[in-house]
């Protein structure tokens, strides 16, 4: 079950499972006040990354005016093959 689906800015589905949100809300406690941005930052962020050993590794950042706020969400693409 997702608690967020949305397509990233290259059209990929993106979606966060309760199981990760409850790590992200447990390990990093500090970006549960900006979920409602996490659509924006995958669908229009400043830039996507790579990880260097990990070719399912996506990195996208967006900086949040109204926030003051850069945002960096980490996301793990399933490959298809």
């Amino acid at each position: 079950m997702s608690i967020l689906e949305v397509k990233d800015k290259t059209g990929r589905a993106i979606h966060l499972s309760i199981e990760r949100w409850k790590h992200i809300s447990h390990e990093h406690p500090e970006l549960v006040s900006y979920f409602q941005e996490f659509g924006s930052v995958l669908q229009n962020p400043l830039r996507i990354g790579d990880d260097e050993f990990d070719e399912r590794v996506k990195y996208y950042y967006k900086h949040v005016k109204e926030l003051a706020r850069h945002i960096l969400l980490i996301v793990r693409i399933k490959l298809r093959g």
